[in-house]
């Protein structure tokens, strides 16, 4: 056995100095002075983990589990933060919670393992072998002594790290709180924390107020077998769409399609699904997404109208779509699966249960939430997709492949949504109906370094925030003089030389549909079939 010649208080230095040195390796990811950096990791960690540290020395059990579970937490973490430039929020917190574990499970690459066994494994094996000298009254005074000190000191630091950058105040600047809580695992232990403080107790919201019952609805006279198809993108970035102007041939189907618009550089609210989508369905706005939600989505009054509203959904969002959506019918992922048939899930499973629910007479209201380009892309579309790009990313670990290994995999991934929209279109063309496209958010490609998506809002990059929005109509329903004029308002906002966002999409769903009245609901200036529409 090994046995530690030094007090408790030198292990615990000497750890508080490797966590340090795990994050340094990052140090390549801020565009900050090195020096100034390295003064700050140092002040954190040593006036932070040190006091931590030394206080569960008192039990060596105790002592060598939290020091193992802290190495292995951020370990992990700075992996995926120097591989894909990934920031631990309270909104990933929520995601990691609620979303399915699937998805996740696809993150996980050799290159992970290979990373854990030197930084994680090893460490730990070293500490659960150390055989700690029993502690005198004198061990436990100068441990209890330097504690309180480092837990002054770390106080202090929050003071001193503002004078550092020329900034003062700094525990109440947002910066210099961010830069506090963006070392690992500092930034876990404020990320779990803002969840529950901001973000789980919206999900135990009171009884939201019914929007339909706010206004007056109605549709127009003989409205029948009205069929409006909502379709939910996942990572799709609206500059790898060739009906934007993108170089390669993204969408051979779609453009070749009448009556389809295509708007570009539509910014969604938030880089999460889960955050997106909450906002998405409901009228506040983007500039309100801290604030939790106090009404129903618009499905409520698709609902009120007699709508029968069908979700059929690759994802698994449960509380989302019971609380803020609403519906008559849902059907998930693994029971979409298991009536397919078929072994790999892509978003032409959805082709089915859409199918059987158009064979049903009435007005529908129906939400496809779909998979997309949700990494790992290679995943995302059958085999004969495979062969549209050439040279594909074949790796779990993104990073390792090149450039145009990434895009070209990805691009396939867009291609294949070309051809299931073009499907869903088809089941469409005959029937009154109407179909909006957009995605949750976007994704990022290596741009910078930064990887997939999910970064903070205050610094998220463009590639993660900017989306397609397509809406089509049948012939059918441009029959009628009004939806005709709606179908005009909507050329005309394209033109326009302004920016969208998903604040447009509350109003354009409840406007294009037809639905008349909910004039203190419906903003005609966002209502981009309105007339009113302004950028």
């Amino acid at each position: 056995m090994f046995t530690i010649s030094a007090s408790r208080i030198f292990y615990a230095a000497c750890f508080s100095f490797y966590i340090l040195v795990l994050n340094i390796i990052n140090i390549v990811r801020h565009d900050a002075d090195p020096l100034s950096i390295i003064l700050q990791y140092s002040l954190i960690f040593f006036f932070c983990f040190f006091p931590i540290i030394n206080f569960f020395s008192f039990q060596k059990h105790v002592l060598k589990i939290t020091s193992i579970t802290i190495i292995w937490i951020t370990s992990i973490i700075v992996f995926y933060r120097l591989n894909y430039g990934s920031i631990i929020t309270g909104e990933l917190i929520g995601t990691s919670l609620t979303t399915d574990i699937g998805l996740g499970m696809e993150l996980l690459s050799s290159s992970l393992f290979f990373w854990l066994l030197p930084t994680a494994l090893l460490p730990s094996i070293f500490i659960l072998l150390l055989k700690f000298k029993k502690l005198n009254k004198k061990n436990i005074v100068y441990g209890l002594i330097s504690t309180i000190v480092s837990i002054c000191l770390a106080i202090l630091l929050l003071f001193v790290t503002g004078t550092l950058s020329e900034e003062k105040g700094a525990v109440r600047s947002p910066k210099k709180v961010y830069m506090m809580y963006s070392h690992s695992p500092l930034d876990l232990v404020a990320a779990t924390y803002t969840y529950f403080s901001k973000f789980r107790p919206e999900a135990k919201a009171p009884h939201l107020k019914d929007i339909s019952q706010l206004d007056t609805f109605k549709l127009p006279p003989k409205t029948n077998n009205l069929k409006i198809v909502i379709v939910i993108g996942e990572s799709a970035r609206w500059d790898h769409f060739s009906l934007n102007g993108y170089n390669k041939n993204t969408n051979p189907k779609l453009s070749l399609r009448k009556n389809l618009i295509s708007f570009q550089k539509t910014m969604a609210c938030a880089t999460f699904t889960t955050s997106s989508l909450s906002l998405l369905f409901n009228r506040r706005m983007c500039k309100d997404i801290s604030q939790p939600i106090t009404e129903t989505s618009f499905v409520s009054i698709f609902k009120n109208l007699h709508f029968k509203t069908h979700i059929y959904s690759l994802q698994i969002i449960n509380y989302l779509y019971q609380k803020y959506w609403g519906y008559d019918v849902l059907k998930m992922k693994y029971s979409i699966l298991v009536d397919s048939g078929k072994p790999i899930l892509t978003d032409e499973l959805l082709i089915q249960p859409l199918t059987e629910a158009l064979k049903q007479d009435g007005n529908q209201l129906i939400i496809l939430h779909t998979v997309g380009s949700h990494h790992k892309y290679l995943d995302r579309f059958p085999d004969n997709f495979r062969h549209s790009f050439q040279n594909m990313c074949r790796k779990s670990d993104i990073k390792s492949c090149t450039s145009e290994e990434l895009n070209n995999t990805y691009d396939a991934s867009i291609a294949y949504t070309d051809f299931f929209l073009d499907e869903v279109i088809s089941l469409l063309t005959n029937k009154n109906a109407l179909l909006l496209y957009t995605s949750d958010h976007g994704e990022s490609l290596g741009e910078k370094g930064i990887f997939l998506h999910g970064a903070p809002l205050e610094m998220a990059p463009i590639e993660q925030l900017q989306v397609p929005f397509i809406i089509w109509a049948s012939d059918a329903f441009l029959k009628t003089g009004a939806n005709k004029h709606k179908f005009e308002n909507l050329i005309k906002a394209k033109k326009i030389p302004a920016p969208l966002s998903h604040d447009n999409f509350f109003h354009t769903v409840l406007g294009c549909s037809g639905i008349e009245g909910g004039h203190k609901l419906i903003d005609d200036k966002l209502n981009l079939c309105g007339h009113h529409f302004l950028p």
